[in-house]
């Protein structure tokens, strides 16, 4: 949970133990840019994986917590799943793309580009391929306009390649 008076307003995670629901400890997290609720907080290899205004990597550096990157991202992140040792995710709105990252350092390994305002990008991975799925709009249009309904193309793992797509 997050405890947004923590650390003299700075904010932190609060941890419960998970058979009582007792507050365990709550820490701060060091170099973190926003006091707010993450989107999600997940354990993954290196650390936790975290979502606030872009996808970040929290490390444990004794008791303490430290940002160790934040990503390429912004709020309109809308899916990701982690495979291997990377970080796979779908952007929306204006900068709407399927990305992935390095997990251990959050730098970008490649970049789908997608058509601008698509939304709902959501995203799944196996061993080989990334598979995502969106609705497409027309960014002209003076109103939002739906010009693909659902798209679901899969993508090479390693390299972002589109292997097929299907509207």
């Amino acid at each position: 949970a997050w405890d947004r008076e923590f650390d003299g307003g700075g904010g932190g995670i609060a941890e419960r133990d998970v058979a009582e629901g007792r507050l365990v400890r709550t820490r701060a997290i060091d170099g973190l840019r926003i006091n707010g609720v993450p989107e999600y907080w997940e354990a993954v290899p290196g650390g936790y994986l975290a979502q606030w205004d872009a996808p970040t990597l929290v490390r444990e550096r004794g008791d303490q917590l430290a940002v160790a990157w934040t990503g390429a991202g912004d709020d309109w992140f809308d899916s990701h799943a982690v495979v291997d040792d990377g970080l796979v995710i779908g952007l929306g709105r204006g900068s709407a793309a399927v990305v992935r990252l390095a997990l251990t350092s959050g730098r970008e390994q490649w970049r789908a580009p997608l058509v601008a305002w698509s939304q709902d990008v959501t995203v799944d991975v196996d061993h080989d391929n990334v598979y995502a799925t969106w609705q497409e709009y027309d960014p002209q249009a003076p109103t939002p306009t739906v010009t693909i309904p659902r798209r679901v193309p899969a993508y090479e793992l390693a390299t972002g390649r589109e292997r097929w797509t299907y509207d």
